[in-house]
């Protein structure tokens, strides 16, 4: 098995193929990029002519809407 130099070693994002003798494993492996933000999704249905996605904070809405209900029974049934 070959040495690797250090800086090889430390950079994570090479990916170096474990070497068998005969055949290096892992060779042609790229690793999946990272999950694209709200603003690289806009700009990329922008450049592929496809609608927006609207995100709408569901979670937030849905606790607001939570607490309003809560907050009018309570008053409901204190008269």
């Amino acid at each position: 098995m070959e040495k690797l130099k250090l800086k090889e070693w430390k950079d994570p994002k090479r990916v170096v193929p474990y070497d068998t003798g005969k055949v290096k494993i892992g060779l042609l492996y790229v690793p999946p990029p990272p999950p694209m933000s709200h603003d690289e999704e806009v700009i990329q249905a922008a450049l592929l002519g496809e609608p927006v996605r609207s995100r709408i904070p569901w979670k937030w809405l849905g606790g607001v809407v939570f607490v309003v209900s809560v907050f009018l029974t309570s008053v409901r049934c204190a008269r």
